[in-house]
């Protein structure tokens, strides 16, 4: 992790600083679960959810092949609660489910020293506060919703030519589909959809 501005190695973007987040490569076949769950002081003001938060992940790793190839299978589900921290009706903490899944396959080249990975990925959020949760966003007096939808797809190829020469080739690809929804009292309200497509291609 790297602090503030660090636009000349990490790129325009990186103005408030920079995390180099390593993927997991398995080195054997292995089964990996988590389940954590949460309650918090509060009116939890909608029956949508029950009155405890959960976050629950299973992760599968397999390496065959003399460890040169590997695969990572992952599946996460959260449930936070929407609560009334004040009593007045509404919520401070907002309705959020969460669920995600996808996959990592890396090959190893050993004789190239060179490695070739691709990533695939399905995320889903839906985002809800206000008052009176369980009736659609109109009949509310205050209602934040958002729903998006994000799929990835990234392939990268590292290839070690000499100890003083390296490079990588990598490209990716992104659907993003967004539907947010805003309404504060009886004759106002907007809803805005957007949907993104990203294509990237990076060459070092």
């Amino acid at each position: 992790m790297v602090k503030g501005g660090g636009s000349a190695l990490s790129g325009s973007g990186s103005i408030g600083g920079a995390v180099n987040m390593i993927p997991h490569t398995p080195r054997a076949n292995a089964l990996h679960a988590r389940f954590a769950v949460e309650s918090m002081t509060g009116a939890n003001v909608s029956s949508k959810s029950p009155d405890i938060g959960f976050s629950a992940g299973l992760q599968a790793d397999f390496a065959w092949n003399d460890r040169r190839e590997a695969l990572v299978l992952w599946v996460q589900r959260d449930r936070e609660l929407p609560v009334d921290l004040t009593g007045d009706g509404f919520t401070e903490i907002g309705y959020k489910e969460l669920f995600g899944g996808g996959l990592r396959y890396t090959r190893a080249f050993e004789r190239m020293d060179a490695t070739l990975t691709a990533d695939l990925s399905h995320t889903f959020e839906d985002r809800r506060g206000g008052n009176i949760l369980d009736r659609p966003e109109h009949e509310a007096d205050i209602a934040e919703s958002v729903e998006a939808t994000r799929d990835a797809l990234a392939f990268a190829w590292n290839h070690a030519v000499s100890p003083v020469f390296d490079y990588r080739i990598a490209a990716a690809w992104s659907r993003t589909e967004r539907d947010s929804y805003y309404h504060e009292c009886l004759d106002s309200h907007s809803r805005l959809t957007t949907r993104s497509y990203r294509i990237r291609s990076a060459s070092k």
